[in-house]
Order: C-alpha cells, then sequence, then structure tokens
C-alpha cells in the first residue's frame, strides 16, 4: 500500500480553491490512482476514462493541475509531492530483506525496533 501527500494547506492553494468538488474529488482520485498502481503521475486514457465519466478533468487541465499528453495526461508536479515508483520499489525490498533476515535468525517481530 502506499500513501499520498497533500499539505494541510493544500484546500486554500488558489489553483485548488477555484475547483468544483467534482474536479477537486477526481484529482484526489487521480492522485490515488497513481500511488496504488505506481504511475509516476501518468494516467492514460483508457484509465482516464474509467475514472471520469466526463470531461471534468478538463477543468484540471484548465486549472494547470494537468498536462495532456500524447496517450492521456500527467498530473503536474507529481515528482516533487508524491513517491514515485523507484522509491516504493526500493522501501518494499528493504522491507522484504529486513523481514527475511529477522526470519532467518528466528526473530519476531515482536522483538523488532528498527
Amino acid at each position: 500500500m502506499t500513501w499520498i501527500i497533500l499539505d494541510d494547506n493544500f484546500p486554500d492553494h488558489p489553483k485548488i480553491r477555484k475547483l468544483s468538488d467534482e474536479a477537486f474529488r477526481l484529482y484526489i482520485e487521480l492522485l490515488c490512482y497513481c500511488g496504488r498502481f505506481l504511475t509516476d503521475g501518468h494516467i492514460n486514457q483508457i484509465a482516464l476514462d474509467k475514472i471520469d465519466e466526463g470531461v471534468t478533468y478538463l477543468e484540471l487541465v484548465d486549472g494547470r493541475l494537468l498536462d495532456m499528453t500524447a496517450d492521456g495526461v500527467y498530473i503536474r508536479s507529481y515528482d516533487e509531492w508524491q513517491t514515485l515508483k523507484a522509491d516504493v520499489e526500493k522501501n518494499r525490498e528493504q522491507g522484504r530483506i529486513r523481514q527475511l533476515r529477522h526470519r532467518g535468525n528466528g526473530v519476531t517481530n515482536a522483538f523488532v525496533t528498527d
């Protein structure tokens, strides 16, 4: 599981403040989609059409939150705020190795503190 990161001032940012409720929700859904599927901020048109059954995403493009790409959209500045795929995979691998090391030593999670 991954997490999305939102600054506590996020709702007050001028770009966000002027969004419709529907566009605000869509933006959050797109952030979650990218985090879940580790797309680094890219959403292809097929996925976009399933998430946004209309053209609400155009409000996000007009609001300079999304950029159009050849095959969908990209969340602008995604890499500045969200964890990228390479980092998620690195952290998962480190966790996997840590678990194997502790299990191999007969140590249970109850005794692991790091």
